[in-house]
């Protein structure tokens, strides 16, 4: 059998719910086509291969899916549909393309999860959101999927998207665990001016790791032209300090500190 639905957008408002589908005898198959959502619910019993060759695939929590799963590059699959910490399950082999994308949210207590799997091939990108008001924990670990065996491959990139912080994700295809890092953001105090130098200073930066503080005469000029004035390290608690000759025949510049 194949299924379409029209309309990608927002993966609540857009999704079209169907009753589970059943094994009527023959084993079954799903494919889905079209650009739109398609949600299935409760115990879908066909045990033939749901390939997902375009537009996006979630099952409501604690839905299952008997037969393998696949993904195709160009589509999505979507890891909870609406509520977060009711995982559903995959009761076979799930395979995710090169070029698809696998869409996870995830709160400071809880996370998406897909269970059930006997093994999974990783591919394309993970892209997890911060459905929550409150910041994420740095070198907090998320169990996405659940199976029983060691994944192949892995993703192509890892994506956190939070609007409370700047985040990082690595995926260890071996567990399925995700980690969160999050990146520093270091700012700089009040300057001041001693003994003929420009004194900057601030917090906020990685403990002992690198920065450059970059220049320009023109705040409008694009960042990759901006000329380096200064390198240095953050110490221990991520503070910084440099003093900069004040140069009269420069009437003003603009600086920005950047971290690799």
């Amino acid at each position: 059998m194949s299924a379409g639905a029209s309309g990608w957008g927002n993966r609540a408002s857009r999704i079209r719910g169907f009753a589970a589908l059943q094994n009527g005898g023959g084993g079954g198959g799903l494919t889905k086509l079209g650009s739109g959502n398609l949600h299935l619910d409760g115990v879908n019993t066909y045990t033939g291969e749901t390939l997902v060759s375009a537009g996006s695939l979630g099952v409501g929590p604690g839905g299952t899916i008997a037969g393998p799963v696949s993904v195709a590059s160009g589509a999505a699959l979507l890891g909870d549909i609406g509520s977060i910490g009711l995982p559903f399950s995959i009761n076979n082999t799930l395979t995710l393309s090169n070029g698809c994308a696998v869409l996870m949210q995830v709160t400071p207590s809880s996370n998406d999860q897909i269970n059930g799997l006997t093994t999974v091939s990783y591919g394309g990108a993970l892209v997890v959101t911060n459905a929550s008001a409150s910041p994420l924990v740095s070198g907090k670990q998320y169990l996405l999927f659940n199976a029983a065996n060691a994944g192949t491959g892995n993703f192509s990139s890892v994506t956190v998207l939070s609007a409370t912080g700047q985040y990082t994700g690595s995926f260890n295809p071996a567990n399925g665990l995700l980690t969160i890092t999050a990146v520093a953001t270091p700012k700089f105090n009040p300057v001041s001016v001693s003994s003929g130098n420009l004194v900057m200073t601030g917090t906020g930066g990685t403990a002992n790791g690198t920065y450059s503080i970059l220049t320009s005469t023109n705040i409008q000029t694009p960042l990759a032209l901006w000329i380096t004035n200064s390198t240095g390290l953050f110490d221990g608690s991520g503070n910084f300090s440099n003093a900069i000759p004040v140069k009269s025949s420069v009437p003003e510049q603009f600086f920005q500190i950047k971290t690799p």
